[in-house]
């Protein structure tokens, strides 16, 4: 089955927030297996988890196309800006871009993300990266058997507690993340902001 899904922002959409909230609609999940760019329009096909090939377009406003490869996958959730490139060994987020400024992500706009993850890993190595943001990199192996790659701008305070052989869970709906230890369990609430969310 083929399926044809084209995301564009039109030329009638003018202001921030008409963008913004063009944006916020758009929703999209496939692996890359081709790609081209013509006169700054990126255009990617693919196909989603059910083998659909998705043919998928963006212009100027997601500085994306350099930075994905055949196999990588493309995520774009509805009622967020920002777009996940997933790749093999780390997932790349790429903010909503205009007039060559990054919009500003508030601690709602993450709060509103992060309830929407799961991950449930025993760690295997962690590390701190430093760029423009400090950001924590947990790797791990999940009960199946899938290697996690888990990196973020400690939201969580959880970094120096972590030691190799925890578990690290995440649930759907919560913003908490939770480490299990041997003989414990610890809970590290979101923070953002100099708040706890």
């Amino acid at each position: 089955m083929f399926l044809m899904a084209i995301f564009i922002f039109s030329n009638c959409i003018s202001t921030k927030e008409e963008i913004k909230q063009y944006a916020r609609g758009l929703e999209c999940n496939f692996i890359v297996t081709m790609k081209s760019e013509d006169n700054r329009n990126y255009f990617f096909s693919g196909y989603d988890k059910n083998r659909k090939h998705i043919e998928f377009q963006v212009g100027q406003f997601y500085d994306i196309y350099d930075f994905t490869e055949s196999g990588d996958t493309i995520l774009k959730k509805l009622g967020e800006t920002n777009f996940t490139l997933i790749k093999k060994d780390t997932t790349l987020v790429f903010p909503l871009i205009i007039g060559g400024k990054t919009i500003e992500i508030t601690c709602e706009d993450v709060k509103t993300s992060i309830v929407n993850y799961y991950y449930c890993f025993k760690v295997s190595k962690k590390q701190r990266q430093i760029k423009e943001d400090q950001y924590i990199i947990l790797k791990g192996i999940s009960k199946y058997g899938e290697k996690i790659y888990f990196s973020e701008p400690e939201f969580w305070d959880v970094y120096n507690s972590v030691e190799i052989g925890d578990s690290v869970v995440k649930e759907i709906g919560k913003t908490e993340i939770k480490l299990i230890k041997k003989d414990t369990v610890l809970v590290f609430p979101m923070y953002c902001d100099g708040v706890f969310k």
